[in-house]
């Protein structure tokens, strides 16, 4: 039974949805990253 992959992939899709609602919140946050 391999977990890893599952958790990586939950916490990927939890990680990338708090980072788009902080860009959306904080536009400059974007263009600080570029």
């Amino acid at each position: 039974i391999d977990l890893g992959n599952d958790a990586i992939k939950l916490w990927t899709e939890s990680d990338q949805n708090e980072v788009v609602g902080n860009i959306h919140e904080n536009p400059e946050l974007l263009e600080n990253k570029q």
